[in-house]
């Protein structure tokens, strides 16, 4: 007789007759692992939220098994230095941008990542690609007696490798440290708190205004295309496309490293782990909640946050951390040789990821139904919480 028992946390299901159990992925609707065992199994008990222990028509113990959520880890070394910009235009063909170099890259047989092509910078700060392979470059001359160089914006065409690429620069104040392109308008935060607007086609600034009192950290968009800006201080802003605020509010005392849009808030992660959502039209919180950091002394965030499955993922020093978005609680947490992520990007099997190594990794998360060890399945049987059990 066939039993379904689904594993919320992990948006898989387990499926079992005979003496056969298959897993499903709820999300894709796909098997993704079968296992067989030595006798037909009639009943299933749940442990937690990943383990399982398998019974025959006396209850008696067949086997456990635990859904196990794998990582395999794919790395291109690049000489970037810092890579804190990545754009996908297909789950398997993206883009990076780091200090010291820009490139291309691809998802290969093997399965390995491969760079396609490379240029290298002088000094850059921050960048973006558009749709039509051009790179906005936040960049800086180099130091000339003892002076610091110059802060400019560059537009790079990449189309054309055998011609000079740089097409254009134009000066700024101040050093770029966050730019995102949406439709013909490019979008610049500068350092001393400024927020620039460029007409692409134009080649032009057609907005220069200051925003905060300190540095702009983070450029993103909402459904509605509107601007929603974040600082070094702990505010975040919503502006128009043409530039207008909406509303601006402090809403933490350290700075903001990601926000992204899920259901009906905005979704921000500070640097400190607190994860807050905000009303998109008003900019009022909704709710805080700290983040149980596991596995770092004194972590705190320095990437962007992104919504994979039913997870949002986080990174910091040498981790990256996984939360089930129902109720935060934590899923996973991984230790990087890496010493700071900088960057992550969801793709439909897992992530990429960017670090001040300038290594760009991608991450392919699978689950497997494993069987647990002789040992560890008698410490079990004498787990007197079992008794309370249901059978599902």
């Amino acid at each position: 007789m066939e039993r379904i028992v689904e594993n919320p946390q992990y948006s898989v299901k387990v499926r079992f007759f005979d003496n056969n159990v298959e897993l499903y992925d709820l999300i894709y609707n796909v098997k993704i692992d079968s296992k067989s065992f030595k006798k037909n199994i009639e009943k299933i008990q749940k442990w937690g939220y990943n383990s399982f222990r398998l019974l025959d028509k006396k209850n008696n113990v067949i086997d456990w098994f635990y859904i196990e959520l794998e990582t395999n880890t794919y790395q291109l070394s690049t000489q970037a230095g810092y890579v804190f910009g990545i754009e996908m235009d297909s789950p398997d063909h993206g883009y990076y941008v780091g200090t010291y170099e820009i490139g291309e890259f691809k998802f290969t047989k093997g399965p390995k990542i491969k760079k396609v092509r490379s240029y290298p910078l002088e000094y850059c700060s921050r960048g973006c690609i558009s749709p039509s392979k051009m790179f906005f470059l936040g960049l800086r001359e180099n130091n000339t007696g003892g002076a610091p160089g110059r802060h400019y914006l560059a537009k790079l065409n990449w189309k054309k490798p055998s011609e000079h690429p740089i097409k254009w620069k134009k000066y700024l104040p101040s050093a770029i440290m966050a730019i995102s392109l949406i439709e013909d308008k490019l979008y610049v935060g500068l350092k001393d708190g400024s927020l620039q607007i460029w007409d692409i086609k134009k080649e032009d600034c057609v907005k220069n205004f200051n925003l905060f009192n300190s540095s702009i950290k983070t450029i993103d968009f909402s459904r509605n295309k509107n601007i929603i800006v974040g600082s070094l201080d702990g505010e975040i802003a919503c502006l128009s496309k043409n530039g207008e605020i909406i509303w601006n509010n402090k809403i933490s005392r350290t700075a903001i490293s990601g926000v992204t849009e899920k259901y009906d808030s905005l979704t921000i992660i500070d640097r400190n782990g607190h994860l807050i959502h905000i009303n998109p039209e008003t900019g009022s919180i909704i709710e805080i909640q700290e983040l149980e950091l596991e596995g770092v002394y004194n972590p705190s965030i320095s990437s962007n946050l992104i919504f994979i499955r039913d997870w949002f993922v986080i990174s910091g020093d040498a981790t990256v951390w996984v939360y089930w978005n129902k109720d935060y609680s934590p899923v996973r947490y991984y230790y990087s040789e890496d010493p700071l992520i900088r960057i992550l990007v969801p793709n439909p099997s897992g992530f990429y990821i960017g670090d001040d190594d300038g290594c760009i990794q991608f991450w392919n998360l699978t689950f497997k139904i494993k069987s647990f060890s002789e040992e560890t399945q008698r410490k079990l049987e004498r787990n007197p919480e079992f008794s309370n059990f249901d059978f599902l």
